[in-house]
């Protein structure tokens, strides 16, 4: 079944904007999309009506994170003077979520700032104490979700992260650089990494159970690797860049879109693509 969000506004914000990210809170109760210049949609996933829609700033939205008791909403902010981190209270789509009146041109205040220049990817620890950012200098941040402060920085990739998942103790990152990078989160000490990919790695999952890293690249291709780096699969099908991921809870299904307007799902044992 498919099901179209449109955001509901003031009639003088006729548009607004290109969808560019998407989260959906852990209950699935909320679907949030984020549109490129400046404005964040939330929706009730169930009706499909609109919720709330406010603008967040200039610049476009590179990721966007909900935790999972809904009290605050995370969305990182592309290169412009007003680029970072900024959470919102989930007051502004709390309650009985009736749509909103929304008023033209209405600035929503976020409850903490964080100046980071050049995130382009978020990812949550499983105690939600923390959130890791993925920069596009290829260093990667850690950010305390208590005191929404950067509480450790360092360098990862020689180019820009473009994806990010952590899992109980293991952080995994890969970016344009075309290598995955295993970090422990306690220490922040690099476990192991390989080269997996000829070009950008567009997205990555992390299944911890069966320790298997799932990765999409610009080079066409979608692989599945041990966490020692050895190859269990590449999957050829799409006939430009695979942009999107995602793995079914037993980690043995994938889907995968690309440019070449295709999603393809497949049982990866069984898989030739």
């Amino acid at each position: 079944m498919q099901q179209i969000l449109q955001p509901s506004v003031d009639a003088s914000e006729n548009d607004v904007g290109i969808p560019i990210r998407c989260a959906v809170s852990v209950n699935r109760r909320l679907t949030i999309v984020g549109c490129r210049p400046k404005w964040v949609s939330v929706f009730d996933s169930a009706s499909g009506g609109t919720v709330s829609t406010f603008r967040v700033g200039k610049s476009g939205i590179t990721s966007l994170i909900f935790d999972s008791d809904e009290s605050w909403l995370a969305c990182a902010m592309g290169t412009s003077n007003d680029a970072g981190l900024k959470i919102y209270s989930s007051s502004w789509f709390s309650g009985s979520w009736s749509p909103r009146n929304f008023q033209s041109g209405v600035l929503t205040e976020p409850i903490a700032s964080i100046p980071l220049a050049g995130i382009r990817e978020l990812c949550l620890s499983d105690d939600e104490r923390s959130r890791c950012a993925g920069l596009i200098s290829g260093e990667i941040a850690v950010i305390d979700t208590e005191t929404w402060t950067v509480n450790g920085r360092w360098k990862g990739h020689e180019q820009g992260i473009y994806a990010l998942d952590t899992r109980v103790s293991l952080l995994v990152s890969d970016g344009s650089d075309g290598w995955v990078q295993c970090w422990n989160t306690d220490t922040r000490q690099l476990v192991c990494e390989w080269k997996a990919h000829s070009l950008c790695i567009s997205n990555l999952k992390h299944y911890p159970n069966a320790a298997r890293v799932y990765t999409a690249s610009f080079d066409e291709t979608t692989t599945i690797w041990n966490l020692d780096g050895n190859l269990l699969s590449r999957l050829n099908g799409h006939s430009v860049a695979v942009r999107s991921l995602d793995v079914s809870l037993d980690g043995e299904t994938l889907a995968t879109g690309g440019d070449d307007h295709t999603v393809r799902r497949c049982y990866w044992r069984r898989c030739h693509w």
